[in-house]
C-alpha cells in the first residue's frame, strides 16, 4: 500500500478530512466514544481492561469478516528513535496472527499534524461514517459510552 492509496481513499470517501486527533471534530457524521474511565489511572488494569473491551466491541460492530481495512497508525516517536524507524510495523506484530497479512503491511511516514504535542486525547474512539444512518445503531446500542463532553452535539445529529 502506498501513500497514494491513503490519499485516494480519503479523497473518495472522506473529502476534506485531515487525519489528526480528534477526527470527530473534523467530520459531520461521527460519534465520539469514551473507551476508559478518566477517573481511573491509565496504568491501572481496570482502565486497560475497559479500554480493550470497548475498543474491540466497537471494532467488531463496525467491521465485518470480509471488509477491507486501511490502518493508519499514529506512532509517537522522535526523529532520533531508530528502533521504530527500522521496525515500525512491530506495533502490529502481536495483533495480526495471519503472517501473510502481516507481511503485506507497508510503512510510510506522513508529516506530523500535531500542533500541540501535549494534547491529552488518548481515551476516546471516534467512529466516522458516510451517513449518520450507517452508524445510528452504534448511537443507540452504545449511547452510555458516548463522551459526555460531546454528547449534546452527537444527540443533535441523531434527532
Amino acid at each position: 500500500m502506498s501513500t497514494n492509496t491513503l490519499s485516494s481513499f480519503l479523497k473518495e470517501y472522506c473529502e476534506g478530512l485531515t487525519l489528526r486527533p480528534a477526527l470527530f471534530y473534523s467530520w459531520k457524521y461521527s460519534i465520539r466514544f469514551q473507551i476508559s474511565d478518566p477517573l481511573i489511572s491509565s496504568h491501572e488494569k481496570d482502565c486497560l481492561n475497559q479500554a480493550f473491551h470497548r475498543s474491540i466491541t466497537l471494532f467488531q460492530r463496525v467491521f465485518g469478516e470480509g471488509d477491507e481495512i486501511l490502518f493508519v497508525t499514529d506512532v509517537h516517536t522522535t526523529n532520533k528513535d531508530l528502533f521504530l524507524q527500522k521496525r515500525p510495523l512491530n506495533v502490529y506484530l502481536k495483533y495480526i496472527k495471519d503472517k501473510k497479512r502481516l507481511y503485506q503491511l507497508n510503512h510510510h511516514c506522513l508529516p506530523s499534524v500535531f500542533q500541540d504535542e501535549d494534547e491529552d486525547d488518548d481515551r476516546g474512539c471516534d467512529v466516522l461514517a458516510s451517513s449518520k444512518e450507517s452508524i445510528r445503531f452504534l448511537y443507540e446500542e452504545y449511547n452510555n459510552w458516548i463522551l459526555d463532553y460531546d454528547r449534546e452535539e452527537i444527540d443533535l445529529l441523531f434527532r
